[in-house]
């Protein structure tokens, strides 16, 4: 059994990417999809579609991290929640947009001990891989 975190930019669009991707990634009979719940386009943001594909087709229910409050704090809060859970991490994010949820939740997950670069996957909105060469350098720092 793996735990697989789904995060994404509320910004991003490509629901279909995301959905192949799920597709892809985990194995409904046996995964477990980990997301945010970002209250962000409260329907149409990569957190959400990953619980609802999640709760249609996996026999385990997703886990659910909501932020406790909805303040800056807060929502780094849930993002750690969310990087610890995971065992692979598969972000998606829009090219040039640096500063956000997605790459707090990134930060977590490369800088916690016992991450290599199979362990995450990083995707932008043409369905680009990303790699650990591509990443800031901002992002590399321990947390």
């Amino acid at each position: 059994m793996m735990k697989l975190g789904f995060v994404g930019s509320g910004k991003y669009k490509n629901k279909d990417f995301v959905i192949a991707m799920l597709c892809g990634l985990v194995w409904p009979h046996k995964d477990i999809v980990v997301s945010g719940h970002s209250p962000r386009n409260k329907y149409n943001n990569v957190d959400i579609w990953a619980e609802d594909w999640a709760n249609e087709f996996c026999e385990k229910k997703p886990i659910i991290h909501p932020a406790k409050e909805f303040t800056r704090d807060g929502f780094f809060a849930r993002n750690k929640l969310v990087s610890n859970d995971s065992d692979v991490l598969v972000c998606f994010i829009n090219t040039g947009q640096y500063r956000s949820g997605t790459w707090n939740t990134i930060k977590h997950f490369v800088n916690k001990g016992g991450v290599y670069e199979k362990n995450w996957y990083l995707f932008d909105e043409y369905g680009m891989p990303w790699h650990t060469n591509d990443l800031p350098k901002w992002c590399l720092k321990n947390t």
